[in-house]
C-alpha cells in the first residue's frame, strides 16, 4: 500500500507539472480603473494592450479601487485574481505606476509568485505627493498665472502712459489695472486657502494611498527594508524634453493611447506644438514692443516727451522676455523640482588665462532623466536589495513618458525581449 501511495504521489506530481503554466497578472496605477468602468473592455487600458499582444490566453487584468490603502489593495488583488489561479502555476506580476507598489506588497503572499515587472513605479516614493500635501504646488500654479497676467497688465499701463502721458485715459487705465491686480491677489489668496486647506486634505482623505506613495512615507520605508526574492524588471521612463508637457498631452488623449489599435504610436507632440505656439505669440508681442519703441524713438525728434516715455515700452518688453524664458525653460525646471528630478551636482571646471590654468569647483543645476512624473532616482533600486533567488534589473525606456508606458514602441521592445528570451531570467520567458 505504501508503494502504491508513493507511485500515485509521483504520478500526480508529474501530471500537475505537465499542465503547469505561467500566469501573468497586470496591475494598473492610480485612478486607472476609470478607464474601464465595467472592468471588461481591456482594449481601453494600457495594460490591456500587453495582455492582448503578449499573454492573451494566460494573462489577466487586476482591477481595484484607488480609494484604499496599498496593503488593502494588494490583498484584494491577490485574493480576487491571483489566489484562485495560482495553484500549480508560476505567477508573474506586471504593474504600472502605483500598481508596482501594490504588486510589491503581494510578493510575500505566495511562493508561486516567481517574477515582477514594473513600469514607472516610484519605489522611493513620489516627491510630487510631498509637495502636494505641503501646499508647495500652489505656489507653482500661482507663479505660472502671474507671469502671463503681469506681462499683459504692465504692457497696458506702460504703453498708455508712454503714448498719452498725464492723460485722463492713461490715469483711468492705470487705476483699473491696479484694482484688477488687487482683486486678483485677493482671489488667488482665497483659492490658495481653498486648495491647500480643503481640496488637498479631502483628496488625501479619500485616497489614502497617495500619502503612502509620498517620499519617505512609512509604507515606502517598510517596503524598501525588505529584500526582493524574485527576479524584478524595474523600468523607468526617460522622456526627451519638456517631459511634463508631453505627459499632459498623452493624458489628454488617453483613450487613443490606451486603444490596442494604436500600439506603437505616440501622442506626446501636441503639447509641444501648443507650447511652441505660445512661444510664437510671445515672440510676436516682443517684436510689436520693439517696433513701437523704434517708432517712438523717431517721433521723439519732434515730440520731445517721447524721449523719456518710450522707455516705458522697453520696460514692458522685459516682462515678455521673462515670460518667454519661463515658458521655454523655467516652467519645466520648476516642474522637475516637484517630481524630484531637479538637483544640484558638483562639477569641476578648468580654464586657461594667459597660459595659466585655473580650476574651480561649483554646484550646478541638473535635470535627471524622468518620465514627467518620476525620475530615475525615485524609481531605480540597488541590486543589493535582491535577496535569495532575487535579481533586480533596472531598465531605461528612452523617449517614454509616464502615461504612454502601455503603447510606446520602446516599451514593446522591452516586453518582447523579456517574454521571449532568457536575458532577464527564464521565469519571464513565456515560450518555456
Amino acid at each position: 500500500m505504501k508503494r502504491i501511495f508513493i507511485i500515485l504521489s509521483i504520478f500526480t506530481t508529474f501530471a500537475f507539472n505537465v499542465n503547469a503554466e505561467k500566469k501573468v497578472f497586470y496591475i494598473h496605477g492610480t485612478f486607472a480603473e476609470s478607464a474601464s468602468k465595467d472592468h471588461s473592455d481591456e482594449d481601453t487600458h494600457k495594460l490591456g494592450i500587453y495582455k492582448r499582444v503578449f499573454t492573451n490566453t494566460n494573462g489577466m487584468l487586476c482591477w481595484y479601487d484607488s480609494g484604499n490603502k496599498l496593503h488593502d489593495i494588494g490583498l484584494h488583488c491577490y485574493n480576487t485574481y491571483v489566489k484562485p489561479q495560482e495553484t500549480n502555476n508560476e505567477v508573474i506580476l506586471v504593474a504600472h505606476s502605483m500598481g508596482g507598489s501594490v504588486a510589491r506588497t503581494m510578493l510575500d503572499k505566495s511562493a508561486n509568485i516567481k517574477g515582477l515587472i514594473t513600469a514607472g513605479t516610484a519605489n522611493y516614493g513620489s516627491v510630487f505627493f510631498n509637495k502636494l500635501s505641503s501646499g508647495d504646488v500652489w505656489f507653482y500654479l500661482q507663479d505660472m498665472y502671474n507671469k502671463g497676467s503681469n506681462a499683459i497688465t504692465v504692457s497696458k499701463v506702460n504703453i498708455a502712459n508712454a503714448l498719452l502721458p498725464g492723460s485722463s485715459f492713461a490715469a483711468s487705465l492705470t487705476e483699473r489695472v491696479n484694482k484688477y491686480n488687487s482683486d486678483k491677489d485677493k482671489t488667488l489668496n482665497f483659492l490658495k486657502i481653498g486648495f491647500n486647506n480643503v481640496a488637498v486634505p479631502v483628496f488625501n482623505y479619500y485616497y489614502p494611498c497617495l500619502n503612502e506613495m509620498a517620499q519617505n512615507s512609512t509604507f515606502n520605508n517598510e517596503l524598501n527594508a525588505k529584500k526582493i526574492n524574485v527576479p524584478y524588471i524595474n523600468i523607468y521612463g526617460a522622456e526627451d524634453a519638456w517631459e511634463f508637457v508631453r505627459l499632459l498631452s498623452t493624458q489628454a488623449q488617453l483613450k487613443d493611447v490606451n486603444n490596442i489599435k494604436n500600439i506603437d504610436k505616440t501622442y506626446d507632440e501636441d503639447g509641444v506644438k501648443l507650447l511652441n505656439g505660445s512661444l510664437s505669440v510671445v515672440n510676436f508681442v516682443q517684436g510689436a514692443h520693439d517696433v513701437l519703441y523704434d517708432v517712438m524713438s523717431v517721433v521723439s525728434i519732434v515730440v520731445w516727451k517721447y524721449k523719456s516715455t518710450k522707455e516705458l515700452v522697453r520696460q514692458a518688453r522685459y516682462n515678455w522676455d521673462g515670460l518667454y524664458k519661463y515658458i521655454q525653460t523655467d516652467m519645466h525646471n520648476e516642474i522637475s523640482k516637484y517630481n524630484g528630478s531637479y538637483q544640484y551636482e558638483q562639477r569641476t571646471y578648468k580654464y586657461t588665462i594667459l597660459g595659466r590654468t585655473y580650476t574651480t569647483t561649483s554646484y550646478v543645476p541638473v535635470i535627471r532623466e524622468n518620465d514627467g512624473m518620476n525620475c530615475d532616482k525615485t524609481v531605480m533600486l540597488p541590486e543589493t536589495m535582491a535577496g535569495t533567488g532575487g535579481r533586480i534589473i533596472n531598465i531605461r525606456a528612452p523617449h517614454v513618458n509616464h502615461m504612454e508606458m502601455g503603447n510606446h514602441i520602446e516599451m514593446r521592445k522591452i516586453f518582447e525581449k523579456a517574454y521571449s528570451s532568457d536575458e532577464y531570467g527564464q521565469i519571464f520567458n513565456l515560450r518555456k
